[in-house]
């Protein structure tokens, strides 16, 4: 190998450590994504570069920032995957649509024989499974996405909204003679200590998200997509 050969070759090096460093200490990673769910932006078979989150707490610092962001997620699939914080689940890029604070409501056209007959039924896959809140994909909430330090009256309906999440919090909650007993005291109000997110996916009609698995924990957030390749 002649002298100008070696420096070229010893250059590339010197880049692809550079490159190396920087997704280490950057905390980049990168994911293939198999779905449709987030069409026309990301299609089947697109790489994303991920930049992680950095931080050593459960709490991102401005989460303001991501509304609308696409991000990486990890999701809770129903109520026993929601409560069991150790659980693998599921990996998923979607579009942060409801941030800590917001109100979510949902009202698009049904444009789809997938879910043309779910308007005014119980559908037991839309969030939050119960018999009592009729919402459809396409017909959904209002919904007040819970922020850490926010406060909720207890009611029936807040109860079939939360109780997995008070649940995941790591309490006990039953209505006994119409009054509600957290943690074997009576109360009337329940405070939550967590943030939590609403996720949509791009490809409305044909994506599996927070309509159907419900709000996603702050601590379920990987990192945002910075690069579609």
């Amino acid at each position: 190998m002649n002298k100008k050969r070696y420096f070229i070759f010893l250059g590339l090096c010197v880049v692809f450590a550079f490159i190396i460093i920087s997704i280490v200490y950057a905390r980049i990673d990168y994911y293939i994504v198999p779905t449709e769910s987030m069409l026309p932006t990301i299609k089947p078979g697109d790489y994303i570069l991920v930049k992680e989150f950095s931080r050593d707490t459960d709490t991102i610092s401005n989460n303001s920032l991501l509304k609308n962001r696409i991000l990486v997620i990890k999701r809770p699939v129903t109520e026993d995957t929601l409560i069991s914080k150790g659980a693998e689940l599921d990996v998923f890029v979607k579009r942060c649509y409801g941030i800590p604070g917001d109100t979510v409501k949902i009202s698009r056209k049904d444009l789809s024989h997938k879910v043309r007959n779910l308007q005014g039924q119980f559908n037991k896959n839309i969030f939050p499974h119960d018999s009592t809140i009729r919402w459809s994909a396409t017909q959904f909430g209002p919904l007040w996405v819970p922020k850490k330090g926010g406060k909720i009256l207890l009611n029936p309906k807040n109860l079939a909204l939360y109780s997995s999440i008070m649940k995941y919090e790591g309490n006990s909650i039953i209505r006994s003679s119409g009054k509600y007993v957290l943690n074997g005291e009576y109360v009337n109000h329940y405070t939550f200590k967590n943030n939590y997110y609403f996720f949509l996916g791009d490809n409305f009609y044909s994506s599996e998200d927070s309509r159907f698995w419900g709000l996603v924990p702050e601590i379920n957030l990987i990192g945002k997509v910075i690069k579609i390749i």
